[in-house]
């Protein structure tokens, strides 16, 4: 079978394929046995956000089971080009946090504690995957549909812990303008201040808080989530549409749960924004402080998410939940640095860095890191002047730095005009694509 993406090394090859073995033999699992859903929901869930942080986007890209038949989905569908609508391609993170919530309930209502619910779950989400790919070009599952896929790039972007390959398909099929796959940290500056994006980033920590505090609105006591009760309650009707509210039980659960995830999430979005225009203040740039705005949220999400996730099992082992309360903001705080650091103005430089490193004109060297580029010209000249190098020695540094001056420069003109333009347009769209692949040709553009 030929491959379907690019960068799938033999290590990569194998991982994948166990999970994927392991995704159907949970669905199997679910068949015969109850402790499923504590193993599925208390045990392997909460390890997702800080692998994906952990071993970076595009690994997990490139190993996710979901991913992986959706992909094979794809191999129907002939190379028909065929694309989603402009309206989701401008407003795929509202509804991929859209069909997370629903999820969500989902969960709270049915497939917390119910085997046969939660391998159909895995089951309609492995034949969404395919079909979605199916149909539609490229990885449209991945991009514009899947939860998971939304919670990957709240995390990781705009570039990943680890500096790894990309995960982009072989061959592309221009599915999305600024694939995250051809160039992560490209795809993040191109819409850092899009409304679809601030929307659904800015409501997900409530997201992620309701969910948890609903087990107390509904049960009036924590217990009700810490002790695992959950993971053994099959479905029935008192758990769907019984009482919603301990101080309101004539409010039916699915409705309950569907208000406090909402009210949550606009909660959430509105102290954002007000966060947003404080950092404005300070920082004195639109974009800069939506930046810092996304990055908090991001942050305040992850470390909710580990007060809760996995719990209940990890009280059954002496010490666990001290070392989640450590390894969490840990991790949480040095993808937030990470990202507090990072400018647009950073990225540009370092891509036209690494597009001149291919042409190295020195006999030293270059810089393994196309961020030190600058500051190796500037290191050289001084060098060179005090050893009395010859001439065209001097001019050949000269035209080096003056050369990543204008790319710089050039760059962020194509960036402020990329930003502001959002209309469809398919000959751009390839143009574009082209030019993030482009962009993708050297480790240094996977966002050293």
């Amino acid at each position: 079978m030929p491959p379907i993406v690019k960068g799938l090394t033999p290590a990569l090859r194998q991982t994948r394929n166990v999970l994927v073995a392991g995704y159907l033999g949970f669905v199997g699992l679910g068949l015969v046995s109850d402790t499923q859903p504590r193993i599925f929901w208390t045990m392997l869930l909460p390890l997702l956000p800080v692998g994906v942080v952990l071993m970076g986007f595009h690994v997990w890209r490139n190993i996710c089971p979901l991913a992986f038949l959706g992909q094979l989905g794809r191999r129907l569908n002939r190379g028909r080009q065929r694309r989603v609508p402009p309206w989701l391609e401008s407003y795929f993170f509202p509804a991929t946090f859209g069909i997370l919530l629903v999820l969500l309930v989902l969960r709270l209502v049915a497939t917390n504690g119910d085997r046969l619910w939660l391998s159909g779950l895995l089951v309609a989400l492995a034949l969404a995957a395919f079909v979605t790919n199916a149909i539609f070009t490229g990885k449209t599952w991945c991009n514009f549909v899947c939860p998971v896929g939304f919670v990957e790039r709240v995390y990781a972007e705009p570039r990943s812990l680890r500096s790894t390959g990309n995960s982009q398909c072989d061959p592309c099929t221009a599915c999305k303008r600024h694939c995250p796959d051809i160039d992560q940290e490209n795809a993040y500056w191109k819409d850092v201040t899009g409304s679809g994006r601030r929307l659904a980033i800015y409501a997900f920590p409530g997201l992620v808080l309701a969910f948890y505090t609903y087990y107390w609105l509904r049960h009036g006591d924590w217990e009700a989530y810490f002790d695992g009760r959950w993971t053994r309650r099959p479905v029935d009707a008192a758990l769907v549409v019984g009482e919603g509210f301990f101080f309101a039980p004539q409010v039916p659960a699915v409705l309950a749960a569907t208000l406090t995830l909402v009210a949550f999430s606009v909660a959430s979005y509105g102290l954002f924004r007000l966060l947003e225009v404080g950092i404005r203040g300070v920082v004195g740039n639109g974009e800069r402080s939506r930046h810092l705005g996304l990055a908090l949220a991001a942050f305040t999400a992850f470390n909710l998410f580990y007060v809760f996730a996995g719990a209940p099992s990890l009280r059954q082992l002496p010490g666990g939940t001290r070392a989640a309360a450590f390894v969490a903001p840990l991790v949480g705080t040095l993808f937030l640095r990470r990202r507090w650091q990072r400018t647009p103005e950073h990225f540009i430089g370092e891509r036209g860095a690494t597009r001149l490193l291919r042409s190295w004109p020195f006999e030293e060297p270059p810089p393994r890191d196309p961020s030190e580029v600058y500051g190796w010209i500037r290191a050289s000249r001084h060098a060179r002047e005090k050893d009395h190098h010859s001439e065209p020695d001097l001019e050949r540094t000269d035209v080096l730095h003056e050369m990543l001056v204008v790319r710089l420069k050039r760059g962020k003109r194509l960036e402020e005009g990329t930003r502001v333009d959002h209309r469809p347009h398919p000959e751009r769209d390839e143009a574009d694509t082209a030019d993030d692949r482009d962009g993708a040709g050297h480790p240094g553009s996977q966002g050293r």
